[in-house]
């Protein structure tokens, strides 16, 4: 069962859908409930008043555990605030003693993402235009949380989760082309950036690899996956 302690940022709440549409429990809920497997999600905004009293609970629950929806690109010194904030959460949350897993995800790709449609609007990218970019499918991201909610064992660590191909921003907007036919640039309202551009900045090249071994998936190609959009 899936705990979830109040709102967080985009894109969790369209993760949280997602597997409860797989069939997984989902309540709104601080306390742990359901017995062994019990996990308390944690992600942005962090109520750090009250996230203490919560572990009180979780400390002495049989099996509970904690699932951390972070970012790539955290560090202690990140220039972007949120950064900084996500890794106090994950520091806070490894040394509770409560079996934690953190995973840290590129920007989401998919056909209704934020930021496959930011791309696709051909905005102007200025200084950030050389930036790579790890992104991975948003559909992989489910399998993910699906698999490590799913499976027994181990429940620890950390994990760039993040696709198999770097490109800088301005070759993954080249590459998710422009507007419909017919829709001039710059006529429609541009979304938002979902990381915004100034975590985007911060993230490095990570080794995909690692979490494909760990949870036993295979990585989609978002090049590949972006051309049969076009078709």
């Amino acid at each position: 069962m899936i705990h979830v302690p109040g709102r967080f940022d985009a894109p969790v709440p369209r993760l949280i859908d997602a597997l409860g549409a797989r069939g997984h429990s989902v309540v709104e809920s601080e306390s742990p409930t359901g017995g062994p497997g019990a996990t308390l999600l944690l992600a942005r905004p962090v109520d750090w008043m009250r996230l203490g009293v919560w572990f009180g609970s979780w400390h002495v629950a049989r099996g509970a555990r904690i699932l951390v929806l972070s970012r790539m690109g955290v560090h202690p010194d990140a220039r972007a605030e949120s950064l900084r904030e996500l890794w106090r959460l994950e520091e806070y949350a490894r040394v509770s003693l409560i079996p934690t897993l953190v995973l840290r995800l590129a920007p989401l790709i998919g056909e209704s993402s934020p930021f496959w449609s930011r791309l696709k609007s051909r905005p102007r990218l200025g200084p950030f235009a050389r930036s790579l970019v790890m992104p991975v499918l948003e559909r992989d991201v489910v399998e993910v949380m699906h698999h490590a909610l799913s499976q027994s064992g181990t429940w620890e660590g950390w994990f760039d989760i993040a696709g198999p191909e770097a490109r800088t921003l301005a070759e993954w907007s080249e590459l998710a082309g422009g507007p419909p036919a017919g829709v001039p640039a710059g006529s429609a309202p541009e979304p938002a950036w979902e990381p915004p551009l100034e975590e985007v900045a911060e993230q490095r090249l990570a080794e995909s690899e690692l979490w494909q071994r760990r949870f036993g998936l295979r990585a989609g190609d978002v090049a590949k996956w972006a051309e049969e959009q076009a078709r």
